[in-house]
């Protein structure tokens, strides 16, 4: 998983894809990790019969049965990093409401 340390780091990233698809986006990640570290699918292994693929960047680590489905999955779990806020217990948004938002038993 992401430490704190990383966050500016996702969400650079993050702002950097975010109107990218396709192959600019996977040429985007491809670079990302070239320049950062970390593995990225070897779009050779889809023809060679290799059915897992793995990403990992910024400490975040994904697999899954396709290129595009493993960057999927990482941008993903890169958005709840970087947007980790405490969930609202309240429905009018207090986060000490007694009832964690329910009606009275």
């Amino acid at each position: 998983m992401s430490t704190p340390a990383k966050i500016p780091e996702i969400t650079r990233f993050l702002d950097a894809i975010d109107a990218k698809s396709g192959i600019d986006l996977q040429d985007a990640f491809a670079n990302e990790v070239l320049e950062h570290g970390g593995t990225y699918p070897d779009r050779k292994a889809a023809t060679e019969g290799f059915c897992l693929f793995e990403l990992q960047l910024h400490g975040i680590y994904v697999c899954g049965v396709s290129e595009i489905s493993v960057i999927t999955q990482w941008a993903d779990e890169a958005r709840a990093i970087a947007h980790n806020t405490p969930p609202l217990r309240a429905t009018d948004g207090r986060p000490d409401c007694p009832y964690n938002g329910q009606g009275v038993a």
